[in-house]
């Protein structure tokens, strides 16, 4: 019994005895068949066959669509996605429905948030990103460019706001937040003009805390020097259940036997003629 071979279409006669194949050919191209399957089936929506000779239909891979099944996929262009078996590409949503940009550029399987250190434009999902500029972050589907915040730094491209390194804070400034003005109006403006209020690198953005006075990344602000200890410029430290871990300080240390340190000490003091101090943290 002749059985038609997969990838062919055949012509058979059939007896009492036996099948026989009178003559085959190879499936055109967007058809395929199986063994034994005699004719070629057309590839259903969302697969395609490039070649004849195929013995099943391929699905159409992510990121292109496969409008006619007789050619090979095609790229999805941008403002579209394909997640897979797509006879056409989706179009993109300029926004998610909680307000974040979308971006799909050529090829995209799926609607992602614009990318974090550059902004969209919330209209058109198919422009491409915009790079975020000095003095402001964008996270990923940023529409417009946020300010960045006091006790911040924020370098071109940022996806967030770098915080002032410890023992320093940040320098007030006129930058308002993204509640109370709109940013995309201001940002040209504000660099063509090198705007001093741009937070844009530590030497622009933070201050060291002076001797005697020492941050803790909580307040904002530098605190005097707690009594009993001493700080330089730069000091930071951490209070724990009223103590201080100085595993994590910078510049902060305990006032040394022979010395007395009260409150905002920048250098131990030492005990006057005639008294003296045995203990560590006076």
């Amino acid at each position: 019994m002749s059985v038609c071979p997969a990838g062919y279409a055949c012509r058979i006669t059939k007896t009492d005895q036996a099948t026989k194949i009178l003559d085959r050919n190879l499936c055109a191209v967007g058809t395929a068949s199986g063994n034994g399957q005699n004719e070629c089936f057309p590839c259903p929506g969302g697969y395609f066959a490039d070649k004849v000779g195929l013995t099943s239909c391929t699905p159409c891979p992510a990121g292109h669509e496969c409008p006619v099944p007789s050619y090979s996929p095609v790229l999805c262009a941008k403002g579209t996605f394909g997640s897979g078996t797509n006879k056409r590409c989706k179009e993109c949503k300029p926004v998610t429905s909680n307000g974040k940009a979308i971006y799909c550029p050529n090829g995209s399987t799926m609607q992602s948030p614009c990318p974090g250190g550059k902004y969209c434009q919330g209209h058109d999902s198919s422009l491409e990103p915009l790079e975020c500029p000095p003095g402001f972050y964008c996270p990923p589907g940023t529409i417009e460019p946020i300010p960045c915040p006091n006790g911040f730094f924020c370098d071109r491209s940022s996806s967030k706001p770098s915080p002032c390194p410890r023992g320093s804070i940040g320098i007030d400034s006129s930058v308002l937040n993204s509640k109370d003005r709109d940013a995309s109006k201001h940002i040209d403006s504000m660099q063509h003009k090198n705007h001093a209020s741009l937070r844009t690198a530590i030497s622009t953005s933070c201050k060291k805390c002076p001797g005697g006075k020492y941050s803790n990344r909580k307040s904002g602000i530098c605190e005097d020097c707690k009594a009993g200890f001493f700080c330089h410029e730069g000091a930071h430290a951490v209070e724990l259940s009223g103590s201080y871990a100085l595993s994590d300080h910078i510049n902060f240390y305990r006032c040394p036997r022979g010395h007395y340190c009260p409150k905002g000490t920048q250098n131990p003091i030492p005990c006057p003629p005639g008294t003296f101090n045995n203990r560590v943290g006076a």
